[in-house]
């Protein structure tokens, strides 16, 4: 339709001074499909850049007053009270590790387990350091039975290459010779 005035402007340029009438103008934007499409157009048009203005001029301000609502800027004093309790937070660990630390060797020394691995079985809580301490007390045994067994396979039960001979004493010699040795 737009095109037919176009068109017909361009044939009678003396139309254009002539005015078109309201009802005319409202019947062919509320009725035909042209009429209603540059309507739709033209009102999208302003709502986007009503919003494209409004985006520019408010978000902004209204983003940063709601991060400034959930997150408040932190104090001097809150920084200070964060990093002492940090720190305390260390300090506890720390003292609980020594502690287990201590309460390991205690242990692993009773029963004669090497201190070389101490800090690698020390857990979180004393539970989980008796366990640790228990698991590797039962391994550690158990390689060193079986290590044990595998010498006397190899070479018998018999002590060899001691150079001395393997003579029976008497209780009562032994008995003297100590004291004598007095």
């Amino acid at each position: 339709m737009e095109s037919n005035l176009e068109q017909n402007l361009e044939q009678n340029p003396s139309e254009t001074e002539r005015q078109i009438p309201y009802s005319g103008i409202k019947d062919f934007l509320e009725n035909s499909e042209d009429g209603k499409k540059l309507l739709q157009s033209l009102s999208d048009n302003r709502v986007t850049r009503g919003i494209d203005t409004w985006k520019q001029n408010n978000l902004d301000k209204l983003i940063d007053e709601e991060i400034g609502k959930r997150f408040p800027p932190e104090t001097e004093e809150k920084k200070k009270l964060r990093d002492l309790e940090r720190k305390h937070s260390e300090l506890v660990r720390e003292l609980k590790k020594k502690d287990m630390l201590t309460k390991a060797v205690e242990i692993a020394t009773e029963k004669r387990i090497p201190l070389k691995l101490i800090d690698k079985l020390i857990g979180e809580d004393e539970e989980t350091t008796l366990s640790n301490l228990g698991l590797f007390e039962e391994v550690f045994t158990k390689a060193v039975e079986e290590a044990v067994a595998e010498k006397f396979r190899a070479n018998g039960r018999e002590p060899s290459g001691s150079g001395i001979p393997n003579i029976p004493v008497k209780r009562d010699d032994l008995v003297g010779r100590v004291l004598s040795n007095i």
